[in-house]
C-alpha cells in the first residue's frame, strides 16, 4: 500500500469541528503516516457493558496496521470511561450527540483514512483471526449468529438481493472511497448502498479462519421499520413485482417474530 491508497475524497475532520468529548492518538499527535492497511468502525450508544468485549476483539486481530475508530452518540453510562481506558489503542473516538446510526456512521467516514474499512457495532465481537492479510477490498468476511428460535450457531450465507440485504453489514469489507449512507433510512441505507455501488453482483469470501459473531440487534429490535424501509428500497431498484414478492415474504417472518418472541423471552 502507498500513500495514494489514503482515502481522501471527503475531507478529514479536525478537534476544532468537534463539539463533544474526544480523544485518540490522531488528536495527540501520535499519528502514524502509514496508510492504515484496514480501518474498523464503531458506533456506539450507552454500551459500555459490552464494548470493551468488542474492543479488545479488534486489537487481537492479527492484521497490522488497523485504524480503529469509535463514535459515541453521547452516552450516559460509563461509555466514555472505557473510551479514555483505551485511548492509547484509538486512531480517533468521539463522544457526541447524532441522529442515528447512520450519521454517527458518516462521521465515522470522515476520519477514515483507510482504503476499506469494516463495521463491526459494540457487543459483537471477532471471533478467531478475521482481519488478515487475506483481507479483499470489496470482499465479504465470515459471519456467525444465533438461531431466535433455538439458539444454535449459524454460519451466515449470502442471499437473493432482490428480498433485502443480501449479507450481514458487519461481514462487508467496504471500499471508503465515495461511502455514505442514506441517513433517511434509519435500517436499510446499508442495503441501498450495497445496490448502489454493485455488491449484488457478489462480494469475494475472505479466506480467514476466524468469524464476525453478531447478534442483529438493532435491525430485529425494529423489524417492521426495518421490513418497510427494506420494500422502499427494493422497489426502488428491483421494480414493484418484486417489491410485493418481498412484501410477503418479509411480513411472514415478522408474523413469525412476533408470535415466537414472548416463547422465547
Amino acid at each position: 500500500m502507498t500513500a495514494s491508497d489514503i482515502h481522501s475524497d471527503v475531507p478529514i475532520r479536525h478537534a476544532a469541528s468537534l463539539q463533544g468529548a474526544h480523544g485518540g492518538k490522531r488528536f495527540h499527535d501520535e499519528r502514524d503516516t502509514t496508510p492504515p492497511a484496514l480501518s474498523v468502525i464503531t458506533v456506539v450508544f450507552n454500551c459500555a457493558h459490552t464494548l470493551e468485549k468488542t474492543i479488545q476483539s479488534v486489537l487481537n486481530q492479527p492484521l497490522t496496521g488497523i485504524e480503529y475508530i469509535i463514535i459515541d452518540g453521547g452516552s450516559t453510562d460509563g461509555t466514555l470511561n472505557v473510551l479514555r481506558k483505551y485511548e492509547a489503542a484509538l486512531e480517533v473516538w468521539i463522544s457526541e450527540r447524532d441522529s442515528g446510526i447512520y450519521d454517527a456512521m458518516n462521521k465515522a467516514l470522515a476520519f477514515v483514512r483507510g482504503r476499506g474499512h469494516v463495521f463491526l457495532e459494540a457487543g459483537d465481537a471477532y471471533a478467531g483471526d478475521v482481519l488478515t492479510e487475506n483481507i479483499k477490498i470489496p470482499g465479504r468476511l465470515p459471519v456467525k449468529y444465533k438461531s431466535e428460535l433455538n439458539k444454535r450457531t449459524i454460519n451466515a450465507v449470502p442471499r437473493k438481493p432482490s428480498l433485502g440485504m443480501p449479507y450481514c453489514h458487519e461481514g462487508i469489507v467496504y471500499e471508503t472511497s465515495g461511502c455514505r449512507f442514506d441517513t433517511t433510512l434509519r435500517i436499510a441505507a446499508d442495503y441501498k448502498y450495497y445496490l448502489q455501488h454493485g455488491y449484488q453482483r457478489g462480494l469475494p469470501l475472505c479466506e480467514v479462519s476466524g468469524a464476525v459473531e453478531v447478534d442483529f440487534g438493532t435491525s430485529r429490535r425494529h423489524f417492521w421499520l426495518g421490513y418497510r424501509e427494506t420494500n422502499r428500497v427494493i422497489g426502488e431498484f428491483f421494480g414493484p413485482i418484486h417489491q410485493a414478492r418481498a412484501y410477503v415474504w418479509n411480513t411472514l417472518k415478522g408474523l413469525t417474530k412476533t408470535v415466537l418472541g414472548p416463547v422465547r423471552s
